[in-house]
């Protein structure tokens, strides 16, 4: 009977045992999962935080843009009126000299304002264009970084993703801000190579046009200056046979 009751009070105890162990691993299991919840959520709020990062930085990027192209279009603008003015006030001074008709002078000055307005309409297409392609060309760098961001926080620790993701939206703000400054300098440079062969086609114009008129001019003068002699000429006959 003693052994009995021993027995029983063994199989209790190795029951309570397995019990034991078994709500041991169900709350290992629990704190493991809870922990993988965590980490899954803390990757997460990194990933969104740092979607509204970048999602910031480019609503900026694109404010400034606008604002860049706004005032290169006003000082384009600003140049060709100049510029059909600078053209008015010539054609008013050739007028006034003698130099040309007035519907010469105003045909000249016409001539200037559909240029200026055609410029203008030139300048802000350009502008717009290349706002266009600046804009497709972060948001795509934006894209592919982001999503390397993503791939990248998948496979690495909790502290690691912290520091990786700080490390990728610094990363992909300087790559913007790069290549933001690659795609105006290139700009710059061919917007003064196309004026600089612009203003040299203007100048070679202007000398070529101011040689015609003072060949017309000097022409103008020696078919006076012979028609004068010719009619010295013929009042010395008239004076002669008068005598």
């Amino acid at each position: 009977m003693h052994a009995t009751q021993k027995r029983a009070k063994a199989e209790t105890e190795l029951e309570q045992l397995k019990e034991a162990d078994k709500k041991d691993e169900e709350r290992a299991v629990e704190f493991e999962q809870s922990r993988i919840t965590e980490e899954e959520e803390e990757v997460k709020k990194q990933k969104e935080t740092a979607q509204a990062l970048i999602a910031e930085e480019q609503k900026l990027a694109d404010t400034l843009q606008e604002e860049l192209a706004a005032l290169e279009a006003e000082v384009g603008a600003t140049e060709a009126d100049t510029k059909a003015a600078d053209t008015k006030l010539a054609a008013m001074i050739a007028e006034a000299v003698g130099e040309e008709s007035n519907e010469g002078a105003a045909a000249t000055a016409a001539d200037a304002e559909t240029l200026a307005a055609e410029e203008k309409a030139e300048h802000e297409q350009k502008e717009a264009t290349r706002v266009a392609e600046i804009a497709q060309h972060i948001t795509q760098q934006t894209t592919e970084k982001l999503q390397q961001a993503a791939e990248k926080t998948e496979t690495e620790a909790e502290k690691e993703i912290v520091e990786s993701i700080g490390e990728v939206q610094t990363q992909v703000l300087s790559d913007i801000q790069q290549s933001e400054e690659e795609e105006q300098k290139a700009i710059h440079t061919q917007e003064k190579a196309e004026k600089e062969e612009k203003e040299e086609k203007e100048e070679k114009e202007e000398k070529e046009e101011k040689e015609e008129k003072e060949d017309s001019n000097a022409t103008e003068k020696e078919d006076e200056s012979e028609s004068d002699k010719d009619e010295e000429e013929e009042e010395k006959v008239f004076i002669f046979f008068s005598f």
